[in-house]
């Protein structure tokens, strides 16, 4: 008995699997599977992690055709199996070949994070010896959350109450990305340069007299007065002192300029009935 059927066969369902039977003469049955083209959905991928980094991968496969299959990707490596990995930022195309040489083609693309920039801006001490320094650090690029690990221990994005020095820190992103940057917090102020204590360094005993030091505008001045009492100009660059008996007389100052930094200490030693002289 001979059947006809449509040659071609049109209209067929892409997700079945067609036979061709029949009889010839007397031969036994016989089978012919008709393959369509296979289909490849490279949708199973991951970027690479940093800047620069190549560790990305890509993995494809066909829906239909039939198997084996053979892949080969245009990376530099030239891949041939269903994933391909240690790829950096870019576009790849694989190309799938099933056992009949049917052969099918898909592109996708990897992108990477932006680079992991850091810019920290300093606060500098007040003063020499002081500890109110800061580091404000802002992080942009790579993939938040970050975490930071800074040279003196702390794990803050910014710091405070530092003293003068070099100060660095190490940040990282999510995906194990870091970057590096540093800083030195200097002091704004030496403090102030107080000049030398100017007055008698010879009297007589229970004499009064005027000691001085340079002016400077926001400065307050504190005395102290061995061998005498100090009658006037309390925190001013000027004092009146009334010395005692015959002994050596020991006057002192020390400046504080208007930001609150302190300056080195100023002596005079005075003779009563003798010779003096400036330190």
């Amino acid at each position: 008995t001979t059947t006809s059927v449509p040659n071609p066969i049109s209209d067929l369902d892409p997700m079945t699997h067609y036979y061709v039977t029949g009889i010839e003469f007397d031969q036994a049955d016989f089978s012919i599977d008709v393959p369509l083209t296979c289909n490849v959905v490279p949708t199973v991928s991951s970027n690479p992690t940093c800047k620069d980094s190549c560790d990305g991968w890509a993995y494809a496969y066909p829906l239909l055709g039939i198997p084996p299959f053979t892949y080969q990707w245009d990376d530099t490596l030239g891949q041939t199996n269903d994933t391909a990995a240690g790829l950096c930022a870019g576009t790849y195309t694989v190309m799938i070949i099933d056992s009949i040489i049917d052969t099918v083609y898909a592109s996708f693309m990897l992108t990477e994070p932006a680079v992991m920039l850091l810019n920290i801006a300093a606060t500098d001490i007040s003063c020499i010896g002081g500890s109110d320094g800061a580091a404000n650090l802002t992080v942009t690029g790579g993939s938040p959350p970050y975490s930071y690990l800074w040279s003196n221990g702390n794990t803050t994005e910014d710091i405070s109450g530092l003293l003068a020095g070099n100060y660095s820190v190490i940040v990282q992103d999510i995906n194990g990305c870091t970057a590096f940057d540093s800083i030195t917090i200097s002091a704004q102020s030496a403090g102030p340069q107080t000049g030398a204590i100017i007055g008698p360094i010879n009297v007589n005993e229970f004499a009064i007299e005027n000691y001085s030091v340079a002016f400077h505008l926001g400065s307050i001045y504190n005395w102290s007065v061995n061998g005498g009492n100090q009658l006037s100009g309390v925190q001013t660059n000027i004092i009146a002192v009334q010395w005692g008996t015959t002994a050596t007389g020991v006057l002192t100052v020390v400046e504080t300029d208007s930001t609150g930094c302190i300056g080195d200490t100023v002596k005079l030693i005075v003779n009563i009935g003798g010779a003096g002289i400036n330190e």
